[in-house]
């Protein structure tokens, strides 16, 4: 008697970035919007309830969507548009700072601030991510007397959808940039080892380098959309980072986008 082949699956529980212990966690998801599609929050899935907010009209970003797969996506204009988060105490004392978000730049000369923290005391940056003149940076200080320090990925990636991951590890002195799986830029001398500084915070904005709440300082609009903007601190596993470029890839359609060593580029992560 001839036994038939049997095959199985194991299908696990589908892995997001809620598995991470996160610091601010928005999405174009969870956004509350009025009948313009002007956003006043992004709502904070990280479970602190940080949410940024802007009750502004004329500096409100739109909901929109990405037009290759219709996910949702946050429009700003780089003219005037950002979002607000005002506790910014979760950056005081820590190894690292990372970043993680979903973008479309467009061609926009100077920098384009997807997030930033600014220090109380000077208009210096403690953390800042985004694009200058279409390029991806990651840059900051550890502590408030510090210069500013920056790296930049080498080609220009304006106009295209990219998975972008940042990381400033200050206990190792050094910053790092993963775009769409990929290394493209490394310092391996940022500033000097150690942790964080506790100098007070204006806050952080999102889509724009903005001084305080009522934006008596603004620069640096991103022109473009993003899906998600995720923020953490500490140094990010290798592995993690893997695994939320993996969650990222298959929810916007960027599979293409990841090299064909990556764990992730065919199969969704699970728990």
């Amino acid at each position: 008697e001839k036994i038939s082949e049997e095959k199985s699956a194991i299908v696990g529980i589908q892995w997001t970035p809620s598995a991470l212990t996160t610091e601010l966690f928005y999405t174009a998801d969870n956004v509350v919007y009025d009948s313009s599609n002007r956003i006043s929050q992004l709502t904070d899935m990280s479970g602190k309830s940080r949410h940024a907010t802007q009750s502004t009209n004329s500096a409100k970003p739109l909901l929109s969507a990405f037009p290759d797969t219709q996910e949702k996506a946050i429009s700003f204009d780089g003219i005037d548009d950002y979002l607000w988060q005002t506790n910014a105490t979760y950056l005081n004392g820590v190894s690292g700072v990372w970043c993680f978000s979903v973008d479309v730049s467009s061609v926009k000369t100077g920098y384009n601030y997807i997030f930033q923290s600014q220090y109380a005391s000077s208009s210096g940056s403690k953390s800042a991510f985004g694009y200058v003149s279409g390029n991806v940076y990651a840059g900051g200080r550890r502590q408030v007397s510090n210069s500013w320090a920056e790296i930049r990925d080498s080609a220009s990636s304006a106009t295209q959808k990219n998975i972008i991951f940042s990381q400033l590890n200050y206990s190792e002195a050094k910053e790092l940039i993963f775009r769409n799986g990929l290394n493209v830029a490394t310092n391996n001398s940022f500033l000097t080892a150690g942790v964080a500084d506790s100098s007070p915070l204006h806050g952080s904005s999102i889509g724009a380098y903005v001084s305080n709440n009522v934006a008596s300082t603004f620069d640096g609009g991103f022109n473009g959309k993003t899906g998600c903007i995720i923020v953490g601190v500490g140094v990010l596993s290798a592995s993690d980072r893997q695994k939320i470029e993996g969650w990222a890839a298959h929810k916007y359609g960027l599979t293409g986008n990841l090299p064909s060593g990556h764990p992730y580029k065919t199969l969704i992560p699970t728990l």
